[in-house]
């Protein structure tokens, strides 16, 4: 009897134990799927902003656009814009290889996606709807033009719904100022340099080690407009598949000088400079940031140096400048660091100024004083020249930020060969798309011919020298 009782108690005991782990295990049940509602009333209330906030800003391109809850072909993607720091590259993987459009207005925040079938948006609308960008590119193993993770910045969350048609290419939403003429005066030679003189030009300068591992900006650049696109899994390949908008920071911050001549030993080293958001050396002449101009007559000791002098004088033999330049200021450029716009000192320095682009490539913007811009893009071993109207009155800065948005068609951008995409109609409009290149460590070459008498240029209103002269004369 009492064995009996021994294994009725040890039944009950059992019976119990399984009682409570099936109350715990449907109170977890329960307690995910009022995680997983309450992430979609999250998602669909971020969807109504979006989409609120997408017919307030563009009235005429709403008139085109009925956002529909029935399934359809053509979607629309909020915070899956360029704006938002997302590659072309990156979204092609995300919606998977049924893609057939994909339209990236640039600076927007949105985008727009047309599949091969209803099936296909519908499996993109499952995976995608308030999922974080960071976490799916983790999952699906996709990386960015650099080869690197998607982690930068805050989490970035997606918010995809349909619309009856697909408002169509890009052509007509972007703004007509990235097709601009280049300003006049101003030339870019792509490759003017080769891989092996830009290592020696690192290595002669000490910096190889830190911008070695970004000669992928430059590999990334020529695959981009080979139609290449990023490493990793497609997410949505088999077709069944916090709101964080990017935050602008300042495109132009003061650049303010910390400390000159690190070392005492000037001639083996040459005077260095500290900025706040870069680091500088110079050649033959030292630049003065606190009069933004150099001493005619204290030159440094060495001149330029003697690794340069091939480079210049191919730049002079076809006909770039007139005469061999005479100070050299080496900048080194950490992602996000940028130059505020400004214009070369009149005069301090004669006509035609050039730039040598190393380790990376970066977008330059040019401004007009009646307000003209004209974003240039400066690609990895290219010279940039400016000459004329482009040296003296437009002014050229860089923003600090750690991606640019990039077009076919940009001044300085390399014209496609054949493009090689997901599929035919992709393929047909990735000549003509933009997209977002990252950044990496940059460091230019600026090389100046210092002049020593006072600037007569065609541009008074913007000239030091003529101003100053035309100040004395009113003041006699």
């Amino acid at each position: 009897w009492s064995h009996s009782a021994s294994e009725a108690s040890r039944g009950l005991g059992l019976w119990a134990g399984l009682t409570s782990a099936y109350i715990m295990y449907s109170r977890e049940l329960e307690g995910e799927r009022d995680l997983q509602e309450s992430r979609k009333l999250k998602a669909a209330k971020k969807l109504r902003r979006k989409q609120a906030l997408f017919l307030k800003e563009e009235p005429q391109l709403a008139v085109h656009v009925s956002f529909v809850g029935a399934p359809s072909q053509a979607v629309f993607i909020g915070n899956g814009g360029l704006q938002n720091g997302l590659s072309r590259e990156v979204m092609v993987r995300l919606l998977g290889r049924k893609l057939q459009e994909l339209c990236m207005p640039v600076g927007k925040d949105y985008a727009f996606a047309n599949f091969e079938a209803t099936s296909n948006a519908a499996a993109a609308v499952e995976l995608l709807n308030g999922a974080c960008v960071q976490e799916l590119c983790r999952k699906f193993e996709i990386l960015d033009l650099l080869g690197q993770p998607l982690a930068r910045g805050p989490p970035l969350h997606l918010y995809v719904c349909y619309v009856e048609i697909f408002p169509g290419g890009e052509s007509a939403m972007n703004d007509a100022a990235a097709s601009e003429v280049p300003p006049a005066g101003l030339f870019i030679v792509p490759e003017f340099i080769s891989d092996a003189e830009e290592t020696c030009f690192l290595d002669f300068f000490g910096i190889s080690s830190q911008v070695s591992i970004d000669h992928k900006c430059g590999a990334a650049c020529t695959a981009m407009t080979s139609g290449v696109t990023c490493s990793g899994k497609e997410a949505c390949s088999t077709g069944d598949p916090e709101d964080t908008s990017s935050k602008t920071e300042n495109p132009f911050p003061e650049d303010i000088p910390l400390h000159h001549h690190t070392s005492s030993d000037t001639e083996t080293r040459p005077p260095q400079s500290a900025l706040k958001h870069r680091r500088v050396m110079h050649y033959g002449y030292e630049f003065l940031y606190a009069s933004s101009n150099v001493d005619p007559d204290s030159p440094l000791p060495g001149g330029l140096p003697s690794v340069c002098i091939p480079m210049l004088r191919r730049a002079v033999d076809s006909k770039l400048v007139s005469q061999i330049p005479d100070q050299l200021t080496v900048n080194e450029y950490p992602p996000g660091a940028g130059i505020p716009p400004h214009v070369d000192t009149h005069s301090a320095f004669a006509d035609g100024i050039m730039s040598l682009s190393l380790g990376s490539s970066v977008v330059m913007e040019f401004r007009h004083p009646d307000g003209r811009r004209v974003p240039v893009f400066l690609q990895r071993r290219s010279l940039l020249v400016m000459t004329g109207e482009s040296r003296y009155l437009w002014t050229h800065g860089i923003a600090t930020r750690k991606t640019d948005v990039v077009k076919p068609g940009m001044p300085g951008f390399p014209s496609p060969p054949a493009v090689r995409a997901t599929s035919t109609a992709l393929s047909s409009a990735g000549t003509r798309a933009a997209t977002v290149l990252p950044r990496g460590t940059r460091v230019s070459l600026t090389f100046r011919k210092v002049q020593r008498s006072p600037c007569s240029c065609c541009y008074p209103l913007q000239c030091d020298s003529q101003d100053f002269m035309a100040a004395k004369i009113r003041n006699t």
